[in-house]
């Protein structure tokens, strides 16, 4: 372990920065993530204590630079406005289905209160029916507008469109009217460059290819462009555990940069051909959107260019911690973001489980059968180690995804040389028309094999219940075969030790804490009502309307996200229904209440729903009704209703439509409303 720190110094100074940027984002959510980085870096110091001295105040610099790197990058939401403001476009405008949909940055504004939201950048949505963008990248708008913050997800578990956004570095939302907005100025920049040639290519994608899903394939490939992927393609790709294919990452800047070498090997100076390289690399990034795999692989192969340059052995953990630091000082939002993750961990898991030297054999075969090998296993290493990020958030796994990588992945290469060439001699129609012929058969084969491994029997397995407690565990067993595979040499078990120890009992309590918990939700939706009563890791659903989907759009995530046991079905609503269950009870009244209700000591809970009609004196014989829950569907001349007579002291009033769903805590129970 010590030759490793000694052999990798840009690790340690990684993993502190990394820590201090995840500390200060937790510091204001769970106190558990505090606890768990402070004992990292109290594990990575351990060595360092007693064999690397001299690195202990570097790491800790390092530390506390993530700290203030991450606040100075945090910012506050854009508080709710309307005026006249100035944009500039910063993003590429989409076509949507109502109107335009594109981010922009306020430079100027009549407004002067303390938190102005100048150089603060929204997400702007203007309604209307477009058939191309009246204004582009870099167009500078005057616009009246009404900007609202960030949204807050309506139900427990629902997908936090607010937290997406920030990531984005985006502040806030603003809805835009059709004739409310004029272009004042037009400001150049390269991104607005990158974007007129990207257009371009995608136009002659569009005339030499025929299929509208190979088209897709193609535009993902090569530029990044994702949009005109259809539903069948990005199922079929994923059951066959091949998504990685159509984004681009590092496999696609490697076969870049293989292409580069060879058009540039003619530069006779090497600082020229070099810097030619590395210009030509950030380029197509720029190119491809600059998303954050392909700014790992950018940076990285940047630093490899860089040790050919001035004659250093290349070191690949270093390269990577380099790239960290980097892309991370740059924006420390990235270390949050999806891609980010999985890009490092499949890096990380495939540095572990590469050999460090292989001989090239004589025979071909025996080269063709060591290629087979070495891409089995780069295939299984990074599938393994994207497993703690990977199972949370899309809750299944390919179980082909061996097939894929093995009989799909390999034509990424020629179908990239063929849509380069395609590219370059597009004005030659006999010598276009062949390549586009080319292209079509590769395109189709690749398709058709992600077709067929995705139908196979049990192609994905289902995680529908697998939380990030699970993960924990999951990195617990990564880190055993960890300690005994590579530190099997070494004395110094105690890092990993301690770290693996801690995250059993955080594992261990989070497992405990979740069983404890019981609670009650109703969710928010216009068409349906859904009530969720859960205890002790498992959940009851009520509905009142068998043919909605709410089931699974709204209810599902919340179980998913909380680890809870389910059997897929729930139970029906019908009118004014009285359902006891041990810590609550819960009366869904629709249409006209009957007349009182035996009073008890446990909390209950009145969610009136659509036609309710109340009595006086059901509220008043049954006085122990600590919550009243008015439901999305309730009328409008219901609410007016029935308000008078909820207003009580003893009674809290809590309106769906407004606030969101409807959520209380009864293990621990408080007549306040969460």
């Amino acid at each position: 372990m010590y030759h490793f720190w000694r052999q990798n110094p840009l690790l340690r100074p990684a993993l502190f920065f990394l820590s201090g940027i995840a500390l200060e984002e937790s510091f204001c959510g769970l106190l558990p993530g505090i606890i768990l980085f402070i004992t990292c870096m109290l594990a990575l110091l351990i060595p360092a204590i007693f064999k690397m001295r001299r690195s202990v105040l570097p790491a800790l610099l390092f530390f506390f630079l993530g700290i203030a790197f991450h606040h100075t990058n945090q910012a506050d939401a854009i508080e709710p406005f309307e005026g006249i403001v100035c944009l500039k476009v910063s993003s590429p405008v989409r076509i949507k289905e109502k109107g335009l949909l594109f981010t922009a940055t306020i430079t100027e504004t009549n407004l002067t209160y303390f938190k102005s939201p100048a150089k603060k950048q929204i997400r702007v949505y203007l309604k209307g029916r477009y058939l191309n963008p009246p204004f582009g990248l870099g167009d500078c708008l005057l616009a009246d507008l009404s900007v609202s913050g960030l949204p807050q997800p309506d139900n427990p578990g629902a997908y936090d469109y607010g937290v997406y956004l920030k990531r984005k570095n985006v502040w806030g939302q603003a809805f835009l009217d059709s004739g409310s907005w004029n272009i004042i100025a037009h400001q150049h920049s390269l991104f607005e460059l990158a974007e007129t040639n990207r257009n371009t290519v995608l136009q002659i994608i569009d005339h030499h290819i025929q299929s509208s899903q190979d088209r897709a394939m193609l535009k993902a490939l090569l530029c990044g462009y994702t949009e005109d992927l259809d539903a069948e393609t990005r199922s079929d790709f994923s059951g066959s555990g091949i998504m990685h294919m159509l984004a681009i990452s590092g496999m696609h800047m490697g076969i870049i940069l293989l292409i580069l070498q060879r058009l540039f090997h003619f530069i006779p100076n090497r600082v020229l051909r070099i810097a030619s390289l590395i210009l030509s690399l950030w380029a197509f990034a720029v190119f491809t959107g600059m998303s954050p795999s392909v700014l790992r692989a950018c940076t990285m192969c940047s630093l490899y260019l860089l040790g050919d340059l001035f004659e250093r052995r290349h070191n690949a953990w270093n390269a990577v911690a380099f790239a960290l630091l980097v892309l991370l000082t740059y924006n420390t939002q990235l270390l949050f973001n999806a891609g980010f993750q999985l890009s490092f961990f499949a890096l990380g898991g495939i540095l572990l489980s590469l050999p460090s030297h292989s001989q090239r054999p004589a025979n071909w075969m025996r080269r063709f059968l060591q290629q087979i090998r070495l891409l089995i296993l780069i295939s299984l290493s990074a599938q393994i180690a994207t497993l703690p990020v990977a199972l949370p958030l899309f809750h299944s796994f390919p179980l082909y995804f061996l097939l894929g990588n093995i009989l799909i992945v390999p034509l990424a290469a020629p179908i990239m040389y063929l849509g380069l060439a395609l590219i370059a001699f597009n004005w030659v129609p006999l010598l276009s028309s062949g390549i586009a012929f080319c292209l079509d058969f590769m395109l189709k084969s690749c398709r058709f094999l992600a077709g067929v491994i995705s139908s196979l029997p049990h192609s994905q397995m289902d995680f529908s219940h697998w939380t990030p407690e699970d993960s924990l565990w999951y990195i617990i067993f990564l880190l055993g075969i960890l300690v005994i595979w590579k530190l099997k040499e070494s004395h110094n078990f105690i890092p990993p030790i301690l770290l693996a120890i801690f995250l059993l009992i955080n594992s261990v309590d989070s497992l405990i804490q979740r069983n404890k918990k019981c609670g009650l939700v109703v969710f928010k939706e216009k068409a349906s009502t859904w009530l969720c009563y859960y205890e002790q890791g498992s959940a009851v659903v009520y509905g009142n309307n068998p043919g909605s989907d709410g089931f699974i759009r709204i209810v599902n995530p919340f179980l998913q996200s909380e680890g809870l046991s389910h059997n897929g079905q729930f139970h029906p609503l019908s009118e004014n229904t009285l359902i006891t269950f041990p810590k609550c009870r819960i009366f869904y009244a629709t249409g006209a209440l009957p007349g009182m209700l035996e009073a008890t000591e446990i909390p209950s809970i009145l969610v009136l729903d659509k036609n309710a009609e109340l009595d006086p004196i059901f509220l008043s014989d049954s006085l122990n009704f600590c919550n009243i829950v008015l439901a999305e569907n309730l009328g409008y001349w219901q609410r007016q209703k029935c308000l008078p007579f909820l207003s009580s002291d003893t009674n809290k009033i809590y309106d769906i439509r407004s606030l969101g769903a409807f959520q209380i805590d009864l293990w621990n129970y408080s007549s306040n409303m969460k």
